[in-house]
């Protein structure tokens, strides 16, 4: 523990930011379709940010079409959702990252 000006053992005090990353289960979408995934953080946690991750075949290339990523009024505010069209030939595996962040006490 810390001293204090007297050298008395004081508590610690104050708190600090902790992040971590989060990646969702992967969501299949077919092609010339729409497709929802959500990544979510801790009950006690609030999505600070996020992204997407795309698994294509090859020969599908990479042409989609992002529709939104982040919040909507309708999710909560411990998930990052990205909302995708798959304008490709093949079906594609995608997933939403989300950066989870909760104020914990500093040790």
């Amino acid at each position: 523990m810390p001293q204090g000006d007297n050298g008395d053992t004081v508590p610690p005090f104050g708190q600090e930011l902790q992040v971590r990353g989060v990646l969702s289960p992967p969501v299949t979408v077919q092609p010339n379709s729409f497709g929802v995934v959500e990544a979510v953080c801790a009950p006690d946690e609030v999505a600070t940010g996020g992204g997407l991750l795309v698994q294509s075949p090859p020969l599908n290339g990479f042409n989609p079409s992002l529709i939104n990523t982040g919040f909507t009024p309708s999710n909560a505010p411990n998930m990052w959702v990205v909302q995708y069209h798959n304008a490709g030939e093949f079906q594609v595996l995608i997933h939403a990252s989300a950066t989870c962040a909760k104020l914990v006490d500093a040790s």
